[in-house]
């Protein structure tokens, strides 16, 4: 089971290192593909959460979805896709539904106490498709029960809640990839790479702005869609305390939450 699933990931990221870099040269150019070495620092870094989560994380998350799932259906097998109107009515609501999760939960992650949770994932100075893979172990099981756990209670098929799941993945790494897709009128209806860039920006009028993963008409829906003409001056966390590595991104959390606590503690009165 864990060899098959890791068949499948390495044949997922070939395909998509492939389509990507063919998207990168038609945007910019066979230079686009020539990285900085704070690229390259920046692509082992997405490489060690991609090589943890495939080995630790994944198989954790199936069996967390499977649970969660168990708890609100009484069907946990995923029955064949069936082509009808019906099934795509159902199909396109378990997004709507699935995104409007998303998105709260994706706002959620931006306040004080769960932002050192979310971080790493911001912590990339160089956003492209494969930024998708750095995500703390804790941003991903939160976003696993949030997503199941709503789809199941409002009793989406298995199959609904299988599609939303992996179209609004695949979906999310279009939406990192370093190319400058607008979308024209459009991106008032979805997510466009040049608007999710926004919300990967440093500047200061961009900051907690576009959280959809899909469909931006729920940032203008709750005020916080940005999307101006010009480019970002820069992306990622802007906190030069912030740590470069694996490891120290993955404890950062716990030591802020820590060092907040003892704060309290220390500034109570006797």
């Amino acid at each position: 089971m864990l060899l098959e699933r890791v068949l499948d990931a390495v044949q997922e990221f070939s395909i998509l290192a492939v389509i990507f870099s063919a998207l990168t040269i038609a945007s910019g150019g066979v230079a686009a593909l020539r990285p900085s070495n704070r690229q390259m620092r920046n692509w082992r870094l997405n490489l060690a959460y991609f090589a943890f989560d495939l080995l630790v994380l994944f198989p954790l998350m199936i069996l967390v979805s499977q649970w969660i799932g168990s708890l609100f259906t009484r069907d946990t097998v995923a029955l064949p896709f069936v082509f009808s109107p019906y099934a795509v009515f159902v199909m396109i609501m378990a997004l709507m539904v699935s995104d409007f999760v998303g998105y709260w939960r994706h706002r959620l992650m931006h306040f004080s106490w769960l932002w050192p949770v979310h971080a790493a994932h911001h912590s990339d100075e160089d956003v492209t498709w494969f930024s998708l893979v750095r995500f703390h172990p804790l941003n991903r099981l939160v976003a696993v029960i949030f997503d199941v756990a709503v789809l199941s209670l409002l009793d989406f098929p298995v199959w609904a809640v299988i599609v939303s799941n992996r179209v609004r993945h695949f979906y999310g790494y279009l939406v990192h990839s370093d190319v400058n897709w607008h979308y024209g009128p459009f991106k008032h209806l979805l997510v466009s790479p040049f608007l999710h860039r926004w919300h990967h920006a440093t500047d200061i009028e961009a900051r907690d702005k576009n959280f959809a993963t899909i469909f931006s008409f729920y940032d203008l829906l709750f005020g916080t869609f940005y999307c101006p003409h010009h480019v970002p001056t820069s992306l990622g966390v802007d906190d030069r305390a912030y740590p470069k590595g694996f490891v120290g991104q993955l404890i950062y959390p716990f030591k802020v939450w820590h060092k907040s606590l003892f704060d309290q503690r220390i500034s109570k009165p006797l």
